[in-house]
């Protein structure tokens, strides 16, 4: 990777610039992966949207090519699943889903509840500059 990248020591902020891997490589980094993942993910279709809830189903099912999760593209091991949920809200239809850890953003989850935990995760990715900048706040609810 080429360009600035941002550091933090705990005390002060700041740039240094990435010179890039040598070009032969096209895997700058080498990290096994040795955790599974488990999520689920809830889409909320507008009025409006180009697909239905069928159609995205349908190609999640019997996709073009592989889907993988994360940089290193995480194959799974068994399908991506999927289902509609009939829910008035995004945040109704998160309380229809198994038990476990929820994440909901923090717009969504207005007014909080006890028990709430806010976290920060960063986001924001500038694909053409290629850097990070800002972050969402998400309510985590167990």
């Amino acid at each position: 990777m080429k360009g600035p990248m941002w550091w933090h020591d705990g005390q002060q902020l700041g740039v240094m610039e990435r010179e890039g891997g040598d070009p032969e490589r096209t895997i700058t980094g080498e990290r096994p992966l040795t955790c599974d993942y488990d999520a689920t993910i809830i889409v909320e279709l507008l009025s409006g949207a180009p697909f239905d809830a069928e159609k995205i189903l349908s190609a999640l099912r019997a996709p073009v090519y592989p889907l993988s999760v994360g940089q290193r593209g995480c194959i799974p091991t068994l399908p991506i699943a999927g289902k509609t949920l009939q829910a008035p809200t995004i945040v109704d239809a998160v309380s229809l889903v198994e038990a476990g850890i929820r994440y909901l953003p923090v717009e969504l989850a207005q007014p909080g509840n006890f028990g709430d935990i806010y976290v920060t995760i960063p986001s924001g990715r500038n694909w053409l500059s290629r850097q990070h900048g800002g972050s969402d706040t998400y309510a985590v609810r167990t």
